[in-house]
């Protein structure tokens, strides 16, 4: 009886990143080694569909940012007789307080984190170097820290699920790694790795694809 094991399975995804696979000689007796080569382009990213962060709901800075604005917003729009566009335009107002605020929150906790990994690492070296002479301050100290960064990762966990899309989630159960990859696998989902064109012809470049992409919508208007 024989069997092959001399190809790769890849997800459709790296398709288009595969240049090369090849059998070589191997120094085993009974087996040869196989080669895969993937080169990767950085791809553009652009900014994605906006989704409003509801955590954000329990910040004051932030509603009260929002509610001292909204009253000036609404007066700013009060000429608009269309109500729809003026509800567009006052959601469009909060869209661009929201989005500088959201940012400069999230520098602000991964600034945190570094400062809460670095001391929860010194402490920890110290107390594995010399665990007799720790004292229960110290040991408070570090508990307080991984307590302090286990509730930045949840922040982030949570932040993931509502990303990944996903509708149900059981109370108590959040296993990140899965929200995290589901993030991912939608995102590349949503990326134009390679488009076939006019003549059969596939592009992988971006700035091709973009430009196939231009022409097309322009075409259509």
């Amino acid at each position: 009886m024989k069997s092959r094991i001399d190809f790769f399975l890849i997800p459709k995804s790296l398709i288009a990143s595969t240049k090369a696979a090849d059998i070589k000689t191997a120094i085993a007796p009974d087996h040869k080694a196989i080669r895969l080569f993937l080169q990767f382009e950085s791809k553009k990213k652009g900014p994605g569909l906006w989704k409003f962060n509801n955590s954000l709901l329990n910040d004051d800075t932030f509603v009260n940012l929002i509610t001292t604005n909204y009253s000036i917003i609404c007066r700013k729009y009060a000429y608009l007789t269309n109500l729809n566009l003026k509800w567009e335009m006052i959601k469009m107002e909060i869209q661009s307080l929201t989005i500088p605020y959201a940012k400069k929150e999230a520098r602000n906790v991964r600034n945190l984190e570094k400062q809460l990994e670095s001391r929860r690492e010194s402490l920890e070296s110290k107390i594995n170097a010399n665990p007799d002479d720790g004292t229960d301050a110290e040991q408070q100290e570090y508990e307080r820290l991984k307590t302090e960064l286990r509730r930045i990762y949840e922040k982030r966990a949570d932040g993931a699920i509502l990303r990944s899309k996903i509708r149900w989630i059981e109370h108590g159960e959040k296993p990140t790694k899965y929200f995290f990859n589901m993030e991912r696998r939608n995102y590349n989902k949503k990326t134009i790795t390679e488009l076939t064109v006019a003549g059969g012809t596939t592009i992988s470049n971006d700035d091709d694809i973009l430009e196939e992409i231009r022409g097309f919508l322009r075409k259509s208007l």
